[in-house]
């Protein structure tokens, strides 16, 4: 490579990849000026790698509220900036590390391309991703969401218009997240694609807000995978067709997805529904937040009750805050045989395949610490102490009547956990008709500046 031969001060060395790959040179720091640079800026990438991945696991950590990502974000933020200002030096190191490095570095090294408006460099590693690499995957699409410069839209056209479902999944999400106005071209897509088609698609269509996509998606709705069934129905909702809620309820007599969509888009008197579907057999944790979003003061007995399955516990406990804003927390330890750094790989393991939105809302996690009292005797109690100040014949949110404005605290309230901030998303777009256009994975400052426009 040409950048290679210009740093002859640096210490490069070569290995060999598995499966016969091509050699990649290494770069590490040297003693001349360009190597003590070259090592300046492999620095920057590797802070800029450890604070992006994270970032990620703190999304979803229960124990960090979601303004304090705030501060990582600051923090990535001046590592990449460093790498922009270096010009040319800095984008050889990004080059270099975008193919041997970690998928921290290429998100990274990516970014200082779009900011840099290095499309041939962006093309070259769209073009040579392992699509079986999810963690590298993941690095290319959120910068393309956080970066892509608006002059670049033809790229996502181009990816949507290829037929290649890796390239098609991509796209739909920077297309959706980004509210590109690519409407038609997604229709297209999905029409050729028929009902053999990807959730990213029809979750990217449900971002654009189209009525009239009822014909498209219709079909949808009875389909055997329960990720496509969610995102159609929510697809609609989202453009405006309440109807759809009545039918979401007798699904939910066999399938666990329509719960949260009932939560999202109906009304408190359809808790009664839920109630009788809890007492014929189990249910999940969809059902009990369902009861949370629709507020029916009916359902504090019955989520005080589910407290004590351990199980569901979580989403009771999460439910009962949705509804009462009591905020009763409570401290717990992580077992000494128990590695905590083991727990947030885990937990990173989770997020590499998380959907934007599917049929099931995710694991709940319970990691040590601060978390929602989950203990019965607590919530009875205080229950029975605040009982009187409500009224039975109202649905609540945060402790008060509901209005749309709850739905705007309780994306602005600092402790509300990531889970509820995307439902509450996706629920203030539903009841309200307007979309804020941001999505919770979104950086928080920009987060910031959609929820106050909303308020």
């Amino acid at each position: 490579m040409v950048f290679s031969k210009s740093l002859k001060e640096s210490r490069i060395e070569t290995s060999m990849k598995k499966e016969e790959k091509k050699e990649r040179p290494i770069l590490t720091e040297g003693p001349s000026e360009k190597g003590f640079y070259v090592g300046l800026y492999l620095e920057h990438l590797e802070e800029a790698s450890f604070l992006y991945e994270t970032r990620l696991g703190l999304m979803n950590d229960p124990e960090i509220d979601w303004v304090d990502i705030d501060g990582y974000e600051d923090r990535l933020e001046a590592h990449i900036d460093g790498l922009v200002v270096g010009e040319t030096l800095a984008l050889g190191v990004c080059r270099m590390q975008a193919g041997s490095g970690d998928a921290g570095e290429l998100y990274a090294a990516l970014c200082v391309f779009c900011r840099q408006r290095q499309r041939e460099d962006f093309l070259e590693i769209v073009n040579g991703l392992d699509f079986n690499d999810l963690e590298r995957v993941r690095a290319v699409t959120d910068a393309l969401k956080h970066e892509m410069p608006q002059s670049w839209r033809d790229l996502i056209e181009e990816m949507l218009s290829s037929g290649e479902p890796n390239r098609v999944r991509i796209a739909s999400l920077v297309a959706g997240w980004r509210r590109f106005p690519l409407g038609g071209l997604l229709r297209e897509v999905l029409e050729k694609n028929g009902t053999e088609t990807f959730p990213e698609l029809i979750w990217a269509l449900g971002r654009l807000g189209d009525p009239t996509i009822h014909h498209l998606l219709k079909n949808h709705l009875e389909h055997e995978d329960d990720a496509l069934s969610f995102e159609a129905a929510l697809a609609l909702l989202r453009s405006g067709h309440l109807e759809l809620v009545p039918s979401l309820l007798t699904k939910a007599e066999t399938k666990e997805w329509p719960f949260i969509l009932i939560g999202l888009a109906g009304t408190r008197e359809m808790a009664k529904s839920i109630h009788d579907m809890l007492r014929k057999r189990k249910r999940g944790e969809e059902a009990i937040l369902a009861l949370g979003f629709l507020g029916d003061l009916s359902s504090i007995d019955i989520l005080i009750d589910h407290l004590t399955q351990k199980e569901l516990s979580p989403a009771a406990a999460m439910a009962l805050n949705l509804i009462l804003c009591s905020d009763l927390y409570e401290e717990v330890a992580v077992p000494e045989e128990t590695d905590p750094d083991a727990l947030f790989e885990e937990e990173r393991e989770q997020l590499k395949n998380d959907a934007p939105l599917s049929g099931e809302t995710g694991e709940i996690s319970t990691r040590g610490g601060r978390r929602l009292s989950e203990n019965p005797d607590q919530w009875k109690q205080w229950w029975g102490e605040n009982k009187k100040r409500f009224d039975s014949k109202t649905a609540y949110r945060n402790g008060k009547p509901f209005a749309m404005g709850a739905i705007v605290e309780t994306l602005v309230r600092k402790e509300t956990p990531h889970l509820v901030r995307r439902l509450s998303l996706e629920e203030i777009v539903i009841k309200g008709g307007k979309d804020p256009g941001i999505e919770a994975d979104a950086r928080v400052a920009a987060q910031k500046r959609a929820l106050m426009g909303s308020s």
